[in-house]
């Protein structure tokens, strides 16, 4: 955040300025300073100072912002009283800090406007606090002309800041400028050798070769003797030159520099190049390459020049080695050309096909990729990293079962490698399948891994293990606290252990905000999952107002005014979300809202819509049984709740959803049968509803025990055979306790008695 307080009383043009400021010590990463010429939002210079103690300065121009001094190490002698002086006299611009000389710059870009006292804060921490205890601005002429003189044309002015100043300009390529840092400089120290090598260094890049040449002739005189700074200057001028002959004496005079150089052994391989001598540029190249292997430009020159000399089957091998240098770097502007290359000596070659779809897949053209990677392992390819990738684009097209085995096959393969083991377990957790084992080999082999202790924590709340999530999503926070992922996942935990205000705490605590979007939803979650919903649909909102375009926000707000029967203000979203395009959540709650308006045909097929979207998430399918039970439509509440079991067990994770199936079905046959009980072992009889009338029913033979024997007129009390064999007089069954003779008296019994028979 970069903010100002305008004193927009009087423009200066020319003028000292001379100001106490503070930078609160608590602020972490921060700055403060001063704006000038301010003419508008648009227009204006800002000099800032750090709390290390790093200052800046630039330009901002019809509103693009132009560094004139980048981030130079300067020092104040107390960050509670930070003095600064300005002297601005015509373009000319100069820097003080407590009345030493810390920098200059010439602009022209504004001419006039305002004084203005800013601070910026780079979200160190949430609050930034600075001071500004006094300040005096003189623009009469000529006060500001004394000033100017005194301070800036024959003031003292420390060199060794002059150096600091021309050596971050020249970082920055401010070319120009550097060289007039170093004229100044030299006019009262002409021997340093730091700042004649500096001075050569930016003639050559300004392409005055001559002069570079002679500057170091100079610091060879200065240093006493010639070093690799000025072996490198020289030769890499010579070069550009197309001086080769010179060249190559130069270096060879200079052997034992040389040799110990990767920059200049390849700069001898080109000279060798240019020359015709290709034999001994790739000697040149390869001792280039010994000295630095990461470096694919020398794999690149050897191939080139084994090409030149007709070894192809050599060249391919550089080609490909250097090619896996770019790839690494990520280079894939110089990695294209190369593979081109490699075709071209080794046609039909599979390691460029394998490069070109690890390019691909980089890229996120996922298509592309999928067809070479899909090729590669069709011809017979055995490479674990080109079957992990194919296997990540299978799993994104939703073929899990099929990247689930190239995960395993790549964990057998490479057993040491970390990522196969994350992604094989990552995909077990997403398709429902127990992968504890899996995620413990993971956090062996990387074990400060915050994603894998995270992965875990959400392996163990799968299974309702959840002071174990906890203390793994703790450990993942402590390794990795600036995520926020892992700290909803951690406060999901810390809500069913420790309870809402505890697991609310951990973003107040931690001086998160409560007005950052993903917080909000997350104490919304939070308050939802208590049945909280008014609370719940407050922070949703502020959620939204703060990221209208956030899709989830918008479909928890629905969701909890629903749950608060405020279907209009629900449907209104929904409608708005659907405009979009459609996702599975949506269409659920368009069918919750259309069957509270009673709008039961719209609701079916809604809920019919999403489960086509996703077929096997049971919360839908589950929503969908219960409002077939509503409908009276019994068959289709029990076929919804066999699928939902079948579903959770191939899952094979802990879940409520079994349960929750099997109070459907319950409920449906409770719907549709009466339940009757033996009052002696308590055996439970379902006999379904409206039973035709059966008059008489006589029985032969010995009858099933768990079939009824009859109701005791007396007591009213109904036995099982099982219960009533040991009490009989006259072959027929007798109340244990009136002595009554038990008959089949009721229509259900007599129903049950047939049933029983014809099992």
């Amino acid at each position: 955040m970069f903010v100002w307080s305008l004193n927009n009383n009087y423009r200066y043009k020319d003028f000292v300025l001379d100001t106490t400021i503070s930078i609160n010590k608590v602020n972490g990463h921060s700055a403060a300073g001063i704006l000038f010429r301010y003419a508008d939002e648009l227009n204006y210079y800002y000099f800032m100072i750090s709390e290390n103690g790093y200052f800046r300065l630039d330009v901002v121009f019809n509103g693009t912002p132009q560094i004139l001094i980048p981030w130079t190490p300067g020092k104040f002698q107390d960050s509670n009283e930070i003095r600064i002086k300005i002297i601005v006299h015509g373009v000319s611009i100069t820097l003080f800090l407590d009345d030493i000389w810390i920098g200059e710059i010439d602009d022209e870009s504004i001419d006039a406007g305002y004084i203005a006292f800013a601070g910026q804060n780079y979200s160190d921490k949430k609050i930034a606090c600075f001071g500004m205890s006094k300040i005096l601005i003189e623009s009469r002429g000529i006060n500001v002309e004394k000033s100017y003189q005194e301070l800036v044309k024959i003031g003292p002015i420390p060199v060794e800041n002059r150096k600091i100043l021309a050596e971050r300009l020249f970082d920055f390529g401010q070319y120009t400028a550097v060289l007039i840092q170093i004229k100044k400089a030299l006019k009262n120290n002409p021997e340093d050798y730091a700042i004649s090598i500096l001075k050569a260094k930016t003639l050559s890049l300004l392409s005055f070769y001559d002069d570079a040449l002679q500057e170091l002739d100079l610091c060879h005189e200065l240093f006493g003797s010639i070093n690799k700074d000025i072996v490198v200057e020289k030769a890499g001028i010579f070069y550009r030159m197309n001086r080769f002959i010179e060249l190559r004496d130069f270096l060879n005079t200079n052997a034992e520099i040389l040799e110990g150089d990767s920059f200049l052994l390849n700069l001898m391989g080109n000279v060798e190049d240019a020359l015709g001598g290709f034999d001994e540029a790739v000697g040149f190249y390869k001792k280039a390459n010994n000295l630095d292997s990461d470096n694919g430009v020398y794999q690149l020159n050897i191939a080139r020049t084994l090409e030149k000399l007709g070894e192809k089957d050599l060249a391919f091998s550089s080609y490909h080695n250097a090619a896996l240098c770019f790839f690494r770097t990520e280079d894939f502007n110089e990695l294209t050309q190369i593979i081109l290359n490699m075709s071209k000596v080794k046609p039909g070659n599979k390691e460029g096909l394998i490069l070109e779809g690890k390019i691909l897949f980089q890229e996120e053209r996922l298509p592309e990729a999928y067809s070479i990677f899909h090729k590669l392992l069709e011809d017979g390819l055995e490479d674990s990293s080109v079957s992990f990738l194919y296997g990540i684009i299978l799993r994104d097209r939703g073929l899990d079962n099929e990247a689930l085995d190239l995960f395993r096959e790549c964990t057998m393969e490479e057993p040491e490698y970390y990522p196969y083991w994350f992604k094989y377990a990552e995909t077990l957790y997403l398709m429902g399948q127990n992968s504890e084992d899996i995620v413990l080999e993971a956090i062996r082999l990387d074990s400060d891994n915050p994603w894998v202790h995270n992965l875990y924590g959400l392996v163990l709340m799968s299974e309702d293990r959840v002071e174990d999530a906890k203390l793994s999503f703790s450990r993942a926070y402590t390794l990795k606290n600036d995520s926020m992922d892992i700290l909803i996942n951690y406060s999901n935990a810390v809500s069913v252990v420790d309870g809402t205000e505890a697991a609310i705490s951990l973003f107040t605590d931690r001086s998160i905000g409560l007005e950052t979007p993903p917080v909000q939803n997350q104490i919304g979650n939070l308050l939802y999952d208590q049945e909280e919903y008014e609370k719940a649909s407050d922070y949703y909102r502020a959620a939204v107002r703060a990221d209208a375009s956030n899709r989830t926000y918008k479909e928890n707000l629905s969701s909890a005014l629903i749950k608060q029967d405020y279907v209009l203000a629900a449907e209104e979203i929904l409608s708005e979300l659907m405009e979009e395009y459609l996702t599975s959540a949506t269409l659920e709650m368009i069918a919750q809202v259309a069957f509270r308006k009673g709008e039961y045909e719209r609701a079916e097929t809604s809920f019919l819509e999403a489960i086509k979207l996703e077929p096997g998430n049971s919360r839908i399918l589950l929503n969908y049984g219960d409002f077939l039970y509503t409908r009276l439509n019994y068959e289709g509440v029990s076929q919804v709740a066999e699928k939902v079991i079948s579903i959770s067990k191939n899952k094979r994770i802990k879940g409520t959803d079994i349960s929750d199936a099997e109070v459907l079905i319950e409920k449906v046959k409770t719907a549709l049968n009466e339940k009757y009980e033996c009052s002696s072992c308590g055996i439970e009889w379902w006999v379904p509803k409206n039973i035709p009338v059966i008059d008489v029913v006589q029985l032969h033979g010995e009858p099933h025990g768990d079939s009824p024997a009859g109701k005791c007129k007396v007591c009213g009390k109904v036995y099982c055979v099982n219960c009533a064999v040991d009490h009989i007089r006259n072959s027929r069954f007798i109340c244990p306790d009136c002595d009554e003779y038990l008959k089949l008296s009721e229509n259900y019994l007599k129903f049950l008695a047939m049933e029983y028979v014809n099992r």
